[in-house]
């Protein structure tokens, strides 16, 4: 939550639970809290999204809970809550290096693993960055907000692509992190063909140098081998990461078996055969 909202005032129990009694001067002190209230709604209202980023990050499934039941009879939260915050926040100048708000700067929310500016993120994004991701906060996500694992932040990532390029956990855990997206989900697309070329699962775990992740896409997704077979050694953003270890097109030629989409049955071409050698 933004460093403003923190500082707001937080009126006690008592303004509340004490608001009926006779002695109280009400009419004295009603245009006071009136703002006070005020204020509180407005800040749902504006930074709705922000707290349900916090929830999913934070795994607080009573909150995410709560916040769809509101929002079901609040056309005015539900809008707040689910809000496109590429275009409520300052706008980012290209992909991974706009300047950001507060707010979306490294340790504003948790942190990040992103050197440099944060991309702004969707709830989605948040929820698969958790450290104990809830199979339980996926469900409910999925049920009241299912294209929003398909929302793409600043850095044109979605939800998938992100967690792979920014997580530097154990392999191992990474792949459980996103099966149990899939299992709670049932049927996410993992293939990236509708992402752009530099932005699908497979090529941001190929570039990463992520062997085992790699597999996901490809059994889990029916993601295009050849997408990642016999392209260029630098990407798009100027880095040189995987195409110069030996591993990654030994361990991707060691998958072709296991690509066996129609859509994707291709002959290689020479180049792609000698770098499978």
């Amino acid at each position: 939550m933004h460093s403003n909202y923190q500082r707001a005032v937080r009126p006690r129990g008592a303004a509340i639970t004490g608001w009926c009694e006779p002695s109280r001067p009400r009419a004295k002190n009603s245009v006071e809290w009136e703002a006070i209230f005020d204020f509180l709604i407005q800040i749902l209202l504006e930074a709705g999204n922000d707290i349900l980023c916090l929830a999913a990050r934070s795994g607080c499934l009573m909150l995410i809970k709560r916040l769809f039941e509101a929002a079901k009879v609040d056309p005015d939260l539900k809008a707040a809550i689910m809000a496109d915050n590429r275009k409520t926040k300052s706008a980012a100048k290209g992909p991974r290096r706009s300047r950001l708000p507060p707010v979306y700067r490294p340790g504003s929310l948790g942190g990040s693993r992103r050197r440099g500016p944060l991309p702004m993120p969707a709830a989605w994004h948040r929820a698969l960055w958790a450290r104990y991701p809830d199979a339980q906060v996926f469900r409910i996500l999925i049920q009241n907000w299912p294209e929003g694992v398909y929302l793409k932040n600043v850095g044109n990532d979605t939800p998938l692509v992100d967690f792979i390029f920014n997580c530097n956990e154990d392999e191992d855990e990474v792949i459980e992190h996103l099966q149990m997206l899939i299992v709670s989900m049932g049927n996410v697309d993992a293939s990236g063909k509708d992402d752009e070329a530099w932005h699908t699962p497979l090529r941001t775990a190929a570039r990463q140098a992520k062997a085992k992740v790699c597999r996901f896409p490809i059994t889990d997704g029916s993601a295009d081998i050849y997408s990642v077979l016999g392209v260029d050694q630098v990407s798009s953003a100027g880095d040189q990461k995987a195409w110069d270890e030996v591993k990654m097109p030994e361990e991707l030629c060691s998958l072709l078996p296991l690509a066996v989409s129609a859509d994707y049955i291709l002959v290689p071409t020479c180049f792609e055969l000698n770098y499978c050698i």
